[in-house]
C-alpha cells in the first residue's frame, strides 16, 4: 500500500507543479505572411524576406530505415507574387537554412553547411574539405565554425567568410580563431553544432561545456567505465542472482550519477530524467521479500 501511495504521489508531482500558461495573443501589428507552401518544417522571416524548407519523401523510401526525401529551398520577398526556388536536394540527411539580413541565405545539411545565396546571384560554394557550420550573417559576411579530424582527435575553427554583395563573390576568408583541440586541456568544449558563435568587433564568444575536475584523457576512461558498469548491472540484475547486492549496487552507481549531474548539468536535468526515482526503483529492487521454507 506505501509503495502504492508514493507511486501515485511521483507521478502527479509534474501534473501538480505544472503551471497553467497564458493563452498565446496574437499582436494586431503583426502582419501575415505566406509563401503559398504547405505547412513545413521550416519556416523563418527577416527583413522582408522569408526561408522555407519543403519536403516530400521519395515513393520507395517509406518503409527503408533510412528515409529519402526531396527538399527544396524557398526565398520569398514581401510582395512578390510567388517564392524563388533556390534549390533541391535528394537526401536522406536534414537540410537546413540560415536567414541572414537583405535575404541572404546558407543552406547545407544539418552540421555541414555548403553553399550562400545572394539575391541576384548565382549560388557561392563554400570551401571542401571541412565541416562548416553557418552561426550568423554580419555586416561584413558569414561567422562559421569549421571542424576537422587529424592526428587522431577533432580540431576546431571559426571564421568569416567575407561577402561582396555587389560580385556575388566571396573574399579573402579570415581567421578568426585558428585550429584548436575540439576538447580543451582544461576539459572546455564548445558546442558548435547546437551553441552559438558570435563576432562583435574584435571579440569571439562561443557556448560550450565545462567538464570540471578532469582532463579529456580521464573523461573518456570514466564514460567508457560507467558504460561498461551499467551492462554489468544490468545482466546482474536480469540474472536473479543475489537481487539485493544488485539492487543496491544499481542504486549506489545512480546516486552517483545524481550528484554529478547536480554539480555540473544542474537539479533541472537531473529532475528531467528521473534519476532520484530512478534510485528509488533500484532500492526497491533490493527490498524483495524472501520465500523462506516453514518450520514446523
Amino acid at each position: 500500500m506505501r509503495f502504492l501511495i508514493a507511486s501515485t504521489i511521483l507521478a502527479l508531482l509534474p501534473t501538480l507543479c505544472a503551471a497553467d500558461e497564458p493563452k498565446f495573443q496574437v499582436p494586431k501589428s503583426w502582419q501575415k505572411v505566406t509563401t503559398g507552401l504547405p505547412a513545413g518544417p521550416f519556416l523563418t522571416a527577416r527583413d522582408g524576406y522569408a526561408v522555407a524548407i519543403g519536403s516530400a519523401i521519395v515513393k520507395g523510401t517509406e518503409h527503408n530505415r533510412a528515409q529519402s526525401f526531396t527538399n527544396t529551398v524557398y526565398r520569398f520577398k514581401v510582395g512578390s507574387d510567388k517564392p524563388e526556388e533556390l534549390e533541391q536536394r535528394v537526401t536522406t540527411h536534414v537540410l537546413v537554412a540560415l536567414l541572414g539580413p537583405k535575404g541572404m541565405i546558407a543552406t547545407g545539411h544539418f552540421a555541414d553547411y555548403d553553399t550562400i545565396h545572394l539575391p541576384g546571384h548565382k549560388p557561392i560554394k563554400l570551401p571542401k574539405g571541412v565541416r562548416f557550420v553557418a552561426h550568423h550573417f554580419t555586416a561584413d559576411g558569414l561567422v562559421c565554425s569549421g571542424e576537422i579530424f587529424r592526428d587522431g582527435k577533432y580540431h576546431s575553427e571559426i571564421v568569416l567568410f567575407p561577402l561582396d554583395l555587389n560580385q556575388g563573390e566571396l573574399s579573402e576568408t579570415q581567421v578568426l580563431q585558428g585550429w584548436f583541440p575540439t576538447v580543451g586541456a582544461d576539459g572546455f568544449k564548445p558546442d558548435y553544432t547546437y551553441g552559438r558563435v558570435f563576432y562583435r568587433g574584435d571579440f569571439v564568444a562561443y557556448t560550450g561545456e565545462l567538464l570540471p575536475w578532469a582532463p579529456h584523457g580521464l573523461v573518456v576512461a570514466a564514460a567508457v567505465s560507467a558504460t561498461v558498469t551499467e551492462a554489468v548491472l544490468a545482466i546482474w540484475l536480469a540474472s536473479g542472482w543475489a537481487y539485493r547486492w544488485a539492487g543496491k549496487a544499481a542504486a549506489g552507481l545512480l546516486t552517483v550519477y545524481l550528484v554529478v549531474m547536480g554539480f555540473t548539468v544542474g537539479l533541472a536535468d537531473v529532475a528531467t530524467y528521473a534519476v532520484p526515482l530512478l534510485v528509488g526503483g533500484a532500492l526497491l529492487t533490493s527490498v524483495r521479500p524472501v520465500d523462506r521454507p516453514l518450520r514446523s
